[in-house]
């Protein structure tokens, strides 16, 4: 029998949370479902608890890996796999409602939706784990609003048809490989709604990309070059290029201000790989004002200037606030260190 709904679940080395994170799946108040577990190459002991799950639960299904490929490969492979006319994604360490299928399901046939980006709740690890909160309704979703907000892609159900036919998959060997996928379905998706209902808890720890110091937590930048080659391709830049600027300008500052403090070596490289984008578009919206907060726009106009662009007075008061924002974060940044040693 075909099933209502696909969950794909990347794992790799997960152990200390699969099990809450399949059990929350099996406890689907939808029961029409499949679990597609990808186990990339785990090592941990999360091989046997999917072995476990399984001989429990005839839904969940085990796909491997012979080889540690990453979370994008595991995506794609699960997608490949999927045989529901709908698709979700979980991570192995987060904990969904036990309402995520039925309500996401419900609110996709109600309005016709081909895509339906719903809430989720945050919350650390060895915190109690959020109970599920009271039902909302759907919303016709704005693309602008859908594009703003986080790319994750546990955040979203599809029709799998959608994402087959227009070859959507995570570009593998990068982080933030959520980003041009949720581009693509926030502007491609016939009607996408928004569903104002945290159904998953999203589960924030040590060993995640926002904890590494090296250069490939600067992968957003590239990440952003895919997405602007995308625009441009199928001749939507115009239409989307003041949102996806303010997105990629912020994300320079964003990458800059996290070296600074995690590993400050790396900093210049973040200014030179912004300052080889900087094209006359793009510096035009930096001077514009528009889009950009005030501490990252300093940013950009003190350390990403075009070569050939002349100091002026308000690039040089641009330059001093940002200098002077910088000294003070790592002031602070170095007292917090030494209080907690």
């Amino acid at each position: 029998m075909t099933p209502g709904v696909s969950i794909v679940v990347p794992v790799f080395n997960v152990a200390p949370y699969l099990c809450g994170c399949l059990g929350s799946l099996c406890r689907q108040t939808l029961r029409d479902i499949e679990i597609i577990c990808v186990d990339d190459a785990s090592s941990d002991g999360s091989s046997g608890l999917l072995q476990s799950a399984a001989a429990m639960d005839s839904r969940v299904v085990i796909l491997k890996h012979a080889d540690n490929r990453g979370l994008a490969a595991a995506r794609n492979t699960g997608l490949r796999a999927v045989r529901g006319p709908w698709v979700l994604f979980v991570d192995s360490d987060d904990v969904a409602s036990s309402y995520l299928c039925e309500h996401a399901l419900n609110a996709a046939a109600g309005h016709g939706a081909d895509a339906v980006f719903f809430n989720f709740l945050a919350f650390r690890d060895g915190d109690p784990e959020p109970r599920d909160l009271a039902a909302t309704v759907p919303v016709a979703a704005d693309r602008t609003a859908l594009l703003q907000r986080p790319a994750f892609a546990w955040a979203k159900l599809v029709r799998t048809d959608l994402m087959r036919t227009r070859g959507m998959e995570f570009p593998e060997g990068l982080f933030f490989e959520d980003i041009p996928v949720h581009w693509r379905l926030a502007i491609e998706s016939t009607r996408p709604l928004f569903l104002d209902e945290p159904l998953v808890s999203y589960r924030q720890r040590g060993g995640s990309i926002t904890s590494r110091t090296d250069w490939r937590f600067a992968d957003g930048i590239l990440i952003y070059d895919l997405v602007r080659d995308y625009l441009v391709s199928t001749s939507r830049w115009e239409e989307w290029k003041d949102v996806f600027l303010a997105q990629q300008l912020a994300n320079f500052a964003h990458a800059h201000a996290y070296f600074a403090l995690a590993n400050p070596t790396l900093t210049q490289r973040v200014c030179d790989e912004a300052r080889a984008r900087m094209d006359p578009e793009c510096w035009r919206f930096v001077l514009s004002g528009t889009g950009l907060s005030r501490w990252k726009r300093d940013y950009l106009l003190s350390r990403c200037r075009p070569i050939g662009v002349r100091a002026s007075p308000a690039l040089v008061l641009s330059t001093l606030r940002h200098r002077l924002r910088e000294f003070l974060r790592r002031a602070r940044h170095h007292v917090r260190r030494f209080r907690t040693a």
